[in-house]
């Protein structure tokens, strides 16, 4: 829609470019034209005076016309080098803003790898997703048990409540990355959708499916401002393949 819109606007904008020129054009021939055929039975005159009233006929007239043109093109100009400036400024705080983000995503990795899964009686991150993984599947066999079969949103609510219990609460995994996780989120849903395509696949690229399945569920249940934020961007809370 909204590029069946702006192709609409430029074939306008051409339309109204044609018309302005046209009228230029009229403007220009039309004072000429009106004098040809009102003195050219007088054939060329020698009398001074005569020719000095013809200029003064067209310097009036064309200096008119040629005033409201050089208008017209000054505006025309600051108007197209406004929308230039305007563009290279959003390009730059694309730039920007995608720079802070892959910064941070990266700080973010960086703790992620230095957290002390040993202290907790782990081996190491995998370690960690297989036992949330174990609970999972304990907690989605019994939905079957029931004669129920799980989707994704039955995955994702199980994985949020897993994340709450007290084995998590305790050893606290990821409470060292709250902080820069929340600023991440919230970059991401202020983005414009190709900076969020960017930014989604950006993680994606870095991070295991897996590592930002567990973060992203454990943010969805730590506070209400960031299950708003991946309700929103549900893109970020891409269920690992086999859960489902």
């Amino acid at each position: 829609m909204n590029s069946t819109r702006r192709k609409y606007f430029v074939y306008f904008t051409y339309f109204i470019y044609a018309i302005l020129a046209l009228l230029l054009i009229t403007a220009v021939c039309y004072p000429a034209y009106k004098f040809y055929v009102t003195f050219n039975t007088y054939g060329f005159s020698e009398n001074n005076q005569d020719w000095a009233n013809a200029g003064s006929f067209f310097g009036g007239v064309y200096s008119a016309i040629f005033s409201f043109a050089s208008l017209f093109i000054l505006s025309l100009t600051l108007i197209l080098t406004k929308k230039y400036n305007n563009q290279q400024l959003e390009i730059l705080l694309t730039s920007q803003k995608r720079t802070v983000f892959c910064s941070l995503f990266d700080k973010l990795t960086q703790k992620m790898d230095s957290i002390n899964y040993f202290d907790m009686g782990l081996e190491h991150e995998e370690h960690f997703f297989m036992i949330c993984e174990e609970e999972l599947f304990k907690d989605l066999n019994s939905l079957k048990s029931n004669n129920k079969d799980w989707d994704a949103g039955d995955v994702l609510d199980l994985s949020i409540n897993l994340l709450s219990g007290d084995w998590f609460i305790t050893n606290k995994p990821y409470y060292d990355v709250i902080l820069i996780t929340e600023e991440l989120l919230n970059i991401l849903d202020e983005a414009p959708e190709d900076d969020k395509r960017f930014f989604l696949a950006y993680m994606e690229a870095n991070a295991s499916t897996r590592r930002l399945y567990w973060l992203f569920c454990f943010m969805y249940g730590y506070s209400e401002k960031d299950s708003d934020i991946l309700i929103r961007n549900t893109r970020a809370l891409r269920v690992p393949k086999g859960y489902v």
